[in-house]
């Protein structure tokens, strides 16, 4: 993994969030809290596209168990 040359404005506000030793339990729900937020987000936005495509159960069930590979 590369190490980024510039701290991001969120990387900064962190570092600033947190100038003192955290416990690891409050560092175990923040990661939770982080990753349920991008959680809902992505939910959200997968929920807009089937929204927008109209898709519906039975569309899923037929993704499911369709075939899409291809043979080089």
């Amino acid at each position: 993994m590369e190490t980024p040359k510039k701290l991001s404005k969120a990387q900064i506000e962190l570092l600033a969030l947190f100038e003192e030793d955290v416990p690891e339990e409050d560092w175990i729900e923040l990661r939770r809290l982080i990753a349920r937020y991008f959680a809902v987000k992505a939910t959200r936005l997968a929920d807009a596209v089937v929204e927008e495509r109209g898709w519906t159960a039975d569309d899923f069930e037929r993704m499911l168990h369709a075939h899409h590979r291809t043979s080089d």
